[in-house]
């Protein structure tokens, strides 16, 4: 889930907000600003863009700066200017502020050139950093979760994995090297979150392994298309300037090994537009028009079923045709890109024929094992009694 800064009209004081909602994140932050209820509107600090669609907010890196405004109120961009940082001249000191009685005073930002910093250096996958952090304010939505869960539920793993993929997009740095120096930072500090376990809850593995493996898929997923490998006619592992291997993914599948996991909204349509035809599938239940309103409001339930907070019965209420077979398997067949029936059938008589030739084999070996067992229990029985008389 994306974390946003949040501030009001004052530059400060600063909230976070971990929504995904336009309406989420103006609620969280009318409670914890201490704002009076009312008609707000989000804006986009660094530029003064309205933010009016879910989409656009969910597209926002991480950590971006919003500021909350009353819907009939202008934004300056002054008053967002003094709550950033202070800029820095060409020798490295920072330029001063000046405070009076009343408050901060403007700033006069100074544009400088600086040639590249030792520290970062250029890679065929873009610009990497020797210094990477663990961006623990994002992670602050869910490190409650990691002194209390042992290990951590996988809703939650999966979250953690999706922040720290996130941030290390935000950097343009692609590379396993700076997947291993994250992820073990985190593992040090909260080992017992990572741990794999059985049904008894017998540790089978620490878990690093696999969530070093789970970090890594994920930034390869997500990163630029300009800079993943096109798979040829020959799988190849492709090593890089650092020694680090890219694993080829096949650009058909989306995350889980699906091809419509998470699909774009259709073109022309909007949340609003789908939830309305989930209203209409509510009322009319005719199978004349049924079948086309769950076909056209895919979008939606996909989006519902990654979005929830608790089970899938949460989901089912909204869409309770998904309970009946017919629509269930249309909507597999959308999410994996092929019907499930004729994979069944296939399976079945390929492989169907060698199950009852197993069965058959193995029924006779064992009834000549049983015929050849009560041949040689009789056989004991005589040579006892022989020996008894």
């Amino acid at each position: 889930m994306p974390v946003f800064s949040v501030v009001g009209k004052e530059p400060f004081p600063k909230v976070l907000v971990a929504k995904n909602t336009i309406e989420g994140v103006v609620d969280t932050s009318l409670r914890k600003l201490k704002l009076p209820p009312g008609s707000y509107k989000l804006i986009l600090q660094k530029n003064g863009a309205l933010i009016d669609e879910d989409e656009l907010l969910v597209a926002l890196q991480p950590e971006s700066e919003l500021v909350i405004l009353p819907e009939d109120e202008e934004w300056e961009m002054s008053k967002s200017i003094t709550g950033q940082e202070t800029p820095r001249s060409t020798s490295g000191q920072e330029t001063p502020r000046s405070t009076s009685g009343q408050g901060w005073t403007s700033v006069t930002s100074t544009i400088t050139m600086r040639p590249p910093s030792s520290g970062v250096t250029r890679t065929s996958q873009g610009l990497r950093s020797n210094d990477i952090s663990v961006p623990w304010v994002s992670l602050a939505c869910v490190e409650e979760e990691f002194g209390c869960c042992s290990p951590l539920k996988p809703r939650t793993l999966r979250t953690v994995v999706h922040v720290l993929a996130n941030h290390l997009v935000s950097k343009n740095d692609f590379s396993r090297t700076s997947c291993n120096t994250i992820a073990k930072e985190v593992f040090i500090k909260y080992p017992d979150s990572f741990t794999i376990k059985d049904a008894d809850g017998n540790v089978l593995s620490d878990g690093y392994s696999s969530f070093l493996t789970s970090l890594y898929e994920r930034i390869n997923f997500i990163k630029p298309p300009e800079l993943k490998r096109r798979r040829g006619a020959k799988r190849q592992l492709i090593e890089d300037e650092d020694g680090d291997f890219e694993h080829e993914l096949n650009p058909r599948y989306e995350s889980y090994g699906c091809v419509a996991w998470q699909p774009r909204i259709p073109e022309g349509e909007s949340r609003e537009s789908q939830e309305r035809m989930r209203g209409m599938a509510a009322l009319d239940d005719s199978p004349d028009i049924l079948p086309d309103l769950y076909d056209k409001t895919y979008w939606l339930q996909r989006t519902d079923i990654n979005n929830r907070k608790g089970s899938l019965e949460e989901v089912l209420l909204l869409w309770p045709a998904l309970k009946q077979t017919s629509f269930f398997l249309s909507h597999c067949a959308k999410l994996l890109g092929k019907d499930c029936r004729e994979v069944w059938f296939e399976s079945l008589q390929s492989q169907g024929h060698n199950l009852f030739k197993y069965l058959e084999d193995f029924a006779t070996t064992t009834k000549e094992t049983n015929h050849n067992r009560g041949q040689l229990m009789l056989c004991s029985s005589l040579l006892l009694r022989d020996s008894l008389q």
